[in-house]
């Protein structure tokens, strides 16, 4: 039985977050069009821009302010909520299918991703990797109070996985979360600091909010994962 185990986060981790944002901006866009009659191309522009400027708080109530719509909440929710169910336009990293394959020769494999049950379910599904994994654990299954930091996914993760948590190490993007969850439930983490990613320039505010190791290229992964194992 193998003994040791590999956990990935998801978004940043295994696929450009940005991504999905852009395939959320042009669900948004089309039902704009639809429904308040605005202009697709030039709404979809807007979005990115924002998006792209660093707008991560009041980005529909600008756009709707900017195409001369009347905001409210009921408006913004709808908007809101077409972005989070919309089906994703996106893949993973080219790496990540011979990369997870190799790896479960020698350990067994798992997925732990944070954020909304029904959004995090539709990209995994879109990502077609599930055959990649051993088990997966979607944090909102817990419940909202055990989203990350809380330890309880990490701790759950592995008991499905059939590992001890010290014999496990998770690999994902975020210090705000991902690195002191995994800690506190007993596990070693690995930082992949993706040039691209939402959370590249964010450093950990806390020593506790480190992880073990950090890497900025994927094919230093395999002997960060021997120093920390072996």
């Amino acid at each position: 039985m193998l003994k040791f185990a590999i956990i990935f986060d998801m978004d940043d981790t295994l696929f450009a977050e940005s991504t999905f944002v852009f395939s959320g901006f042009e669900a948004v866009a089309i039902w704009g069009k639809e429904k308040l009659s605005l202009p697709k191309e030039p709404s979809l522009e807007y979005l990115n821009n924002l998006f792209n400027s660093g707008e991560r708080q009041k980005t529909f109530d600008l756009w709707l302010e900017e195409f001369g719509v009347e905001t409210s909440d009921h408006i913004i929710a709808e908007t809101v909520e077409i972005y989070r169910n919309h089906r994703p336009n996106i893949k993973p990293f080219s790496w990540v299918s011979p990369l997870l394959s190799k790896f479960r020769y020698v350990y067994r494999v798992g997925l732990l991703s944070d954020g909304f049950l029904k959004v995090q379910t539709q990209k995994f599904n879109a990502l077609k990797i599930a055959p990649l994994f051993d088990a997966v654990q979607f944090s909102d299954e817990l419940g909202r109070n055990n989203w990350k930091p809380s330890s309880k996914p990490y701790k759950k993760i592995a008991k499905d996985l059939n590992v001890k948590c010290k014999n496990c190490i998770y690999i994902g993007d975020n210090p705000t979360k991902d690195f002191i969850g995994a800690r506190r439930a007993g596990m070693q983490s690995i930082r992949y600091r993706y040039h691209g990613g939402i959370y590249h320039d964010s450093e950990p505010a806390t020593a506790e909010h480190r992880p073990d190791l950090e890497l900025s290229e994927i094919s230093e992964l395999e002997n960060a994962i021997q120093e920390l194992f072996y």
